[in-house]
């Protein structure tokens, strides 16, 4: 016993020195910091106003389907794909046979679909690519396959969002939902149906989204009802002097949807679609910048994807949920693959745009801001779980950062064990 805690002692300094070395080489600063404002183009007000219809009409597609989207082999991959792979859970050990065939049995997946209704998200929670919170871990050493890269995550999904229930478990504990951003399983606790009548409502031609991330809205009482965040957003009743009433959705009568009226200050919202801005954008960045990283939006913490699908929500961008896809979304893509690294550079500064460009390396998306002022040299801001690293011993492992950062590049170069750069890896821009 003595041995393996001084054993775990070692593993838990190597991680936190790994941490510490590169934090001591990324010392962030406010976004707005790293730019100079001759660099900068926006989008057109017309075009902006495009964007912002095609986003809410993405928004509300959920209810516009009569029947499902999805076909039940995309709905049947994930259990395909991890049923002969047990994996690992959240203690390390090895998951049983009849861990994944008690999920399948409650899956039903052979009436799919058995549940068509048009419903609302009344909580922040994840959804799931099978029904259950626990976790799969393809293994416990690899640093690419274990913690926090769970198998089973899909995305945080936020309340207020418009869904369409395709299906439900024997146990009637989850529901099978389509969003308009992909599919996934959410606890039936956290879905509420709508009618006509909701819907109606709910689709007001005004909508607000927030300033501020974590948000706490009360309702009229006084009570706490949730937290919001950056990306949410929510339809406007009243707009007064120091903020707004909007409404927050929470379950009624007999399971279906019903409106509380929230108070949100000024300085928390603002009317979407954002004005899209140098000083806008890196507000927006800069409240979420240095908070952890989240795989497929775990504890409500960001990835990748999820940052820049947040980041640019507010402004009427709706980014699908992956990277690749999020690279070709309706912007001018710049292939970059086959280049050497000088030639990506030289690239990204002379076609890239900043605060409008995704850059995009496989499983990795990142926002470019420009160029930093004293070194000239390519900036973005990402959250990234880490870089790969060759140990002593020839090993990989990973020099964790774990959070939303601003960087170069070449982040990593001047810690030793560095294998490679993002630079290496990248493989095109999008010119939004």
């Amino acid at each position: 016993m003595k041995i393996l805690k001084q054993v775990m002692m070692v593993l838990l300094l190597t991680v936190s020195l790994a941490a510490e070395t590169i934090e001591e080489r990324l010392p962030q600063q406010s976004v707005k910091s790293f730019i100079l404002k001759k660099e900068l183009e926006f989008i057109s007000n017309r075009k902006q106003a495009k964007l912002y219809k095609r986003s809410m009409h993405s928004f509300y597609s959920p209810w516009y389907r009569k029947r499902p989207y999805y076909k039940k082999r995309d709905v049947k991959w994930a259990f395909s794909a991890y049923k002969s792979h047990r994996g690992y859970g959240e203690n390390y050990q090895r998951h049983s046979k009849k861990f994944m065939e008690d999920i399948l049995y409650n899956a039903d997946l052979f009436s799919y679909p058995n549940w068509i209704t048009k419903a609302i998200v009344v909580k922040n929670t994840s959804l799931r690519l099978v029904p259950t919170m626990k976790p799969h871990f393809s293994d416990t050493v690899d640093p690419v396959k274990k913690y926090p890269f769970d198998n089973f995550q899909n995305i945080f999904i936020k309340a207020n969002t418009p869904v369409l229930v395709t299906h439900i478990t024997r146990k009637k504990d989850w529901f099978l939902v389509e969003t308009n951003f992909g599919i996934g399983w959410l606890k039936s606790e956290a879905v509420a149906f709508v009618n006509k009548e909701f819907m109606d409502t709910f689709k007001r031609k005004q909508y607000l989204t927030f300033l501020k991330d974590n948000v706490a809205l009360l309702n009229q009482k006084g009570w706490f009802l949730m937290y919001a965040k950056i990306g949410m957003q929510m339809p406007v009743f009243e707009l007064k002097k120091d903020g707004f009433i909007a409404g927050l959705v929470i379950k009624g009568r007999n399971n279906y949807a019903r409106l509380e009226e929230v108070f949100i200050s000024k300085n928390q919202a603002a009317l979407k679609p954002l004005d899209f801005t140098y000083q806008n954008v890196a507000k927006l960045a800069d409240e979420m910048i240095g908070q952890p990283y989240g795989w497929g939006g775990l504890y409500g913490n960001r990835d990748c994807s999820m940052l820049t699908m947040d980041l640019l929500a507010g402004f009427g961008f709706s980014l699908p949920r992956h990277s690749k896809a999020q690279a070709k979304y309706g912007g001018k893509f710049i292939s970059l693959k086959n280049l050497s690294n000088q030639s990506k550079i030289n690239k990204i500064k002379t076609q890239g745009k900043p605060f409008r460009t995704l850059i995009w390396m496989p499983s990795h998306i990142m926002f470019y801001i420009g160029q930093d002022i004293k070194t000239d040299k390519p900036l973005i801001y990402h959250s990234i779980w880490g870089i790969k690293a060759i140990l002593d011993d020839k090993s990989e492992d990973v020099k964790i950062i774990g959070k939303t950062i601003v960087s170069t590049l070449t982040v990593g170069t001047d810690v030793f064990g560095i294998k490679e750069n993002l630079i290496d890896k990248v493989e095109g821009m999008c010119v939004l």
